[in-house]
């Protein structure tokens, strides 16, 4: 074929014409043209399988201990009259947490007491 195309300069040209043609057609000669418009988005995928369980955090804090207050009443004497032992009888000191404290008794109401229309029996 080599002999062909030197020997036959006709052939040749429109070789190379088609050749130039066919170029220019796929843009081979030409610059690119403007981008079209965005197409719309396809659907959602499936949703993936749910990763593995990240690593435990640090222990908290020991909470403190309940507090509970210590709590004592002053004795009194153990009545040995029937006198006494009718009468109203109370502590006159307490210690709360080692801190002593007065308390007072104060009566308000006894058997036989009425109040509201009612009796307290």
């Amino acid at each position: 074929m080599k002999n062909f195309l030197q020997e036959n300069k006709l052939t040749k040209a429109v070789l190379l014409a088609v050749m130039a043609s066919t170029m220019a057609a796929c843009g081979g000669l030409s610059e690119d043209g403007a981008n079209g418009t965005a197409g719309n988005d396809g659907a959602a995928g499936n949703q993936g399988t749910p990763g593995t369980d990240g690593t435990a955090g640090s222990d908290g804090r020991d909470g403190s201990d309940a507090y509970l207050p210590r709590v004592e009443f002053s004795s009194i004497p153990v009545p040995a009259s029937d006198a006494e032992k009718q009468s109203i009888q109370s502590t006159t000191t307490v210690t709360i947490d080692g801190v002593a404290q007065n308390v007072n008794f104060t009566q308000l109401m006894a058997t036989g007491d009425q109040n509201n229309g009612e009796v307290f029996c």
